[in-house]
């Protein structure tokens, strides 16, 4: 029997990012990556984003295992409109 865990609630999508409203999140530094405070009505994100949500991966790149600063820096850098995000449900990480 395999000990990898199968993520229930693993998904990708893509951000949206508005020219003059920016993505319209809120986040928060962990240590897995950013987890989604809030999302604003505009621009909107995928539905597949939710509040609670935990972002680990941006444009191919993990956010978890780096330090608050790497996790800004490599989420600034592939931060744009389109950009592939891969998230967990924060509930499922907790129960991890």
């Amino acid at each position: 029997r395999s000990s990898r865990r199968a993520w229930e609630t693993l998904r990708r999508c893509a951000l949206r990012v508005d020219p003059d409203a920016g993505a319209g999140l809120e986040v928060e530094a962990c240590d897995l990556g950013y987890t989604v405070e809030e999302i604003a009505a505009v621009p909107g994100q995928d539905p597949l984003l939710r509040r609670g949500d935990v972002v680990v991966e941006i444009g191919g790149e993990r956010l978890f295992g780096l330090t608050e600063a790497e996790v800004e820096a490599t989420f600034g850098g592939h931060f744009r409109d389109g950009a592939g995000l891969l998230v967990v449900s924060g509930e499922e990480l907790r129960e991890a």
